[in-house]
């Protein structure tokens, strides 16, 4: 559904309904929205100081495949204009001077995607402060240097995806108090160093992912008390520092998946009281240090797939008293604990053990510790019959749907255990079927002629 309105929206915003004129390479178009636009293509950067038409009248100016190499404060010259939405994607854009979009005062959305921008100049964007959203994705960027963005302080949207980025001055996001969305993903940043983001006071959601990030700095998120999704998956981080997260008081969705995680120190994510959402799968992790997931207190999931625990205490989860999925799919364990003093979940609802090396658990204590229990995953480890089918009776009598690997219905459980506990049998229909296909040649014939005279004379 929201797939379609997305596309409707794109119909209705972006598709012309009547297209005006043509002149020098521009057509002049108006939006089924009564906005007018003018989309130019194959121009030159020199193209605007001789352009005669009144931009007064028009809202969107869009390049297709101009070869704009090099902007200045002569390229968009419009003594009067209201243009609010300029595309320069795929341009060839090299570099941009200082002011060069100063001549377009009413500037709210600037999009300079797929160019080969390398350098930001410090007054670059001087002169567009009402603008909210800034696209500079997929160039050549390397360096953020200090306050690149000047004078944006109106900024809601910066997207720095696809660049190189691998220095990020401590100053360089000084002037976007209002940014809500940062995109930095598919960059070369190796580090996050100490009060990095400190001026992103309204900050909501910040993108990080497909770095080369090993390290982060104990106060790399000061200053992010607003921020509500963190995305650091596919990076490098070996080790995560006591309270590293602390400022992040908001914070709702942290993803570190695909990383080189090894251990969960003690108090990684003490301060996240906000947290909900904990994605740690696809990393190497061990161990989980006692007090671990402590000051998660409003986590209701936690995802540690496909990692190297081999041991698991329901001890780790002490004092989440709101976690109602635990997904432990895919691991080594073949050790899962549950002590009589462990603390009750009464809110864990779904528990994923599927493809580990378990052959028990104590079910009944931990029906006793998860009240609450729905669905258990247990599909691919080392149960034997007796105690497979022992499991799952007592959990279907409690009315526990029991899963595979793919889904939890009865029948697919029951196939699983059939291959558990008839696979000896399997076996010896296969090796009665080899013997069979051995005496077609004549030694094992003679052999069996001989074995039944042999049986008759007795």
């Amino acid at each position: 559904m929201e797939a379609w309105i997305s596309l409707l929206i794109v119909i209705i915003v972006f598709h012309p309904s009547k297209n005006v004129q043509n002149n020098y390479g521009c057509s002049y178009e108006v939006l089924l929205t009564n906005d007018r636009q003018i989309v130019c293509a194959n121009i030159t950067s020199s193209f605007f100081q001789y352009f005669n038409i009144n931009v007064n009248r028009y809202h969107w100016l869009t390049c297709k495949s101009c070869n704009l190499s090099t902007i200045s404060t002569e390229t968009f010259h419009f003594p009067k204009n209201a243009i609010t939405y300029l595309f320069l994607i795929d341009n060839q854009i090299i570099s941009i001077s200082n002011y060069s979009f100063s001549k377009l005062p009413h500037l709210k959305v600037l999009n300079l995607r797929n160019n080969l921008i390398r350098t930001i100049a410090t007054h670059t964007f001087s002169g567009i402060g009402k603008l909210l959203q800034l696209d500079l994705s997929r160039n050549l960027l390397e360096r953020l240097d200090d306050d690149t963005f000047r004078d944006l302080e109106n900024l809601d949207i910066l997207n720095l995806n696809q660049n190189r980025i691998s220095f990020v001055h401590q100053e360089a996001f000084a002037s976007l108090k209002r940014l809500k969305y940062l995109y930095i993903n598919r960059n070369y940043i190796s580090s996050l160093s100490d009060n990095m983001f400190e001026n992103l006071v309204d900050l909501k959601i910040l993108y990080l992912e497909n770095n080369d990030i090993t390290e982060i700095s104990r106060l790399a998120f000061n200053g992010l008390d607003n921020l509500n999704y963190l995305y650091l998956n596919n990076n490098t981080i070996i080790t995560l520092s006591q309270y590293n997260f602390k400022p992040l008081r908001n914070l709702i969705d942290l993803q570190l998946r695909f990383n080189n995680l090894t251990i969960i120190d003690t108090s990684v994510f003490n301060g996240l009281r906000n947290l909900k959402f904990l994605y740690l799968g696809n990393n190497r992790l061990e161990s989980i240090n006692w007090y671990g997931l402590i000051g998660l207190d409003s986590l209701e999931v936690i995802d540690l797939i496909e990692n190297k625990f081999q041991y698991f205490s329901l001890g780790h989860l002490k004092n989440m008293k709101n976690l109602t999925v635990l997904w432990l799919e895919n691991n080594n364990i073949s050790n899962f604990t549950i002590h009589s003093d462990t603390d009750v979940q009464n809110s864990l609802k779904v528990i994923n053990l599927v493809k580990n090396e378990l052959d028990y658990i104590d079910y009944r204590l931990l029906f006793k510790k998860v009240p609450q229990l729905e669905e258990v995953w247990l599909g691919r480890n080392n149960w034997t019959c007796e105690f497979i089918i022992e499991m799952h009776d007592f959990f279907v009598s409690s009315n526990i749907s029991v899963c595979t690997v793919a889904n939890c219905t009865g029948e697919a459980f029951k196939r699983y255990i059939d291959s558990i506990c008839f696979e000896p049998y399997a076996n010896e229909t296969e090796l009665s079927y080899d013997f069979a296909t051995d005496c077609t040649n004549s030694s094992s014939v003679s052999y069996f002629i001989l074995f039944v005279v042999l049986l008759k004379c007795y």
